[in-house]
């Protein structure tokens, strides 16, 4: 059992300081928008325990997404079972 999850990355921008003075966030306060490179977010999800299975950018590469599977951890029931 597990899933996959698509992780959205925002990996470039022209101006995030505009960005952050013009737009809100859900919130209604300003927005903190930040630019991360999309290696330092798949090594997060590695170190989570996410196997990242690609990953695709924008001609820019101002956003990427990675697909990425993980697997549950197999628990055990008190009669014994494997779930």
């Amino acid at each position: 059992m597990g899933g996959y999850f698509l992780f959205t990355m925002k990996t470039g921008h022209l101006d995030v300081q505009m960005t952050n003075a013009v737009f809100a966030g859900f919130d209604g306060n300003p927005l903190k928008l930040k630019v991360r490179p999309a290696a330092q977010v798949c090594r997060w999800a590695r170190a989570e325990g996410f196997k990242i299975v690609r990953t695709m950018s924008d001609t820019w590469d101002y956003h990427t997404v990675a697909v990425a599977r993980k697997r549950r951890n197999p628990l055990l029931c008190s009669d014994g079972r494997i779930t």
